[in-house]
C-alpha cells in the first residue's frame, strides 16, 4: 500500500481534506491510504446522512406551509363570501350603516350612509371625527360629553 508523508498539506487546499490527511498519519508521520478513505468515506456517509435529515425536515416544512396556506385561502374564500353576503344584505335593506373601530380609531361608512346625508359615496371618509364634523356646531360639544364617560375617553 502506497503512502504519503505529511507534506501533503502543501498539496492540499481544503481544510476538512487536510484534517482528513493528518487524523490517516501513522506513528511514522505517513498517511495510510486505506485510513485515509475510510475516514473520508465515513465523513461522506455523516453528510450523506445530513443531507438526508434537512431533506426529511424541509419536506414536512413544505407539506406544513402549503396546509397554512390552503387554510389561509379557504379562510379568505370564506371571509370574501361573507363579505359579499353582507354587502348584500346592506343594500338589500337600504340602511345607512357605519361601524366605528374603537381600538384603531376607524370607522366604516356605507354608501347609503353617504347619499342619506348627501355626500358622494366617491369621498373618502373613515374617522370618527368625519362623523363628528356632520354635527351642527352649537351642539357638537354636548355630543362628545354626552358620549365621553360611556368610552371612558374624551372626543
Amino acid at each position: 500500500m502506497k503512502h504519503f508523508t505529511k507534506d501533503f498539506d502543501k498539496l492540499i487546499g481544503h481544510d476538512l481534506l487536510k484534517k482528513q490527511f493528518a487524523e490517516a498519519l501513522d506513528h511514522h508521520g505517513e498517511v495510510n491510504i486505506e485510513t485515509l478513505f475510510q475516514i473520508i468515506s465515513c465523513t461522506y456517509e455523516d453528510s450523506d446522512k445530513e443531507r438526508r435529515i434537512m431533506e426529511h425536515t424541509m419536506t414536512e416544512m413544505s407539506s406544513e406551509v402549503m396546509q397554512a396556506n390552503n387554510e389561509l385561502r379557504d379562510q379568505r374564500d370564506e371571509l370574501l363570501l361573507s363579505k359579499e353576503r353582507y354587502t348584500l344584505a346592506e343594500k338589500a335593506t337600504n340602511d345607512g350603516l357605519w361601524e366605528w373601530n374603537l381600538s384603531t380609531g376607524d370607522v366604516y361608512y356605507s354608501e347609503r350612509w353617504k347619499e342619506i346625508l348627501g355626500i358622494p359615496v366617491t369621498e373618502k371618509l373613515n374617522k370618527i371625527e368625519d362623523w363628528f364634523d356632520l354635527i351642527h356646531p352649537e351642539f357638537k360639544e354636548q355630543v362628545k360629553e354626552a358620549i365621553d364617560p360611556h368610552f371612558g375617553q374624551t372626543f
